[in-house]
């Protein structure tokens, strides 16, 4: 398995795997994720099997203000979790993000979203609230948070290319 940057014909592929791991209301509308993706701050990486191959699996990462990241959203297919494709694109969109600058990134995810939770929190990321109705008006969700500096100095994410 591969991490790749994202090419314009992966955007069905991304909207079916986001539909797939998650449910309507809650999953992105094609729109909805074609405007993310195309947000000039924005950035997207897809897993693959090959860089010819369909997607599996992406993560979309928007630089917002001064030095603050969020990451939008990561969806990997339900056949492809626990291989560790889950924290390869999590360390590619958090190495994007300290590229460009970020030293913060905060990110929101269901309250019974488990599995994602424990992902987060293996890499460093801490639960600072919880958002009432935050998926659609009746989910509540966790904000969580990163520094991409440590007390130590040591700064950013470790990405090694392909």
């Amino acid at each position: 398995m591969m991490v790749r940057e994202y090419h314009e014909g992966d955007l069905e592929t991304l909207y079916r795997i986001d539909s797939a791991c998650f449910p309507k209301g809650i999953c992105f509308s094609r729109q909805e994720l074609h405007f993310y993706i195309n947000l000039s701050r924005a950035f997207t990486y897809v897993a693959a099997p090959s860089l010819t191959a369909a997607a599996i699996g992406f993560i979309l990462v928007l630089k917002e203000a001064r030095a603050w990241g969020h990451i939008i959203t990561l969806d990997l297919l339900p056949a492809y979790r626990r291989q560790q494709l889950g924290s390869r694109l999590l360390t590619r969109g958090e190495t994007q993000l300290w590229q460009v600058g970020v030293t913060q990134i905060y990110l929101e995810t269901a309250i019974d979203n488990q599995a994602a939770q424990r992902l987060f929190i293996k890499h460093g990321y801490r639960c600072k609230g919880r958002l009432p109705g935050y998926y659609q008006q009746k989910l509540d969700a966790y904000r969580m948070f990163k520094s991409l500096v440590d007390p130590a100095g040591q700064a950013g994410p470790l990405y090694e290319a392909e």
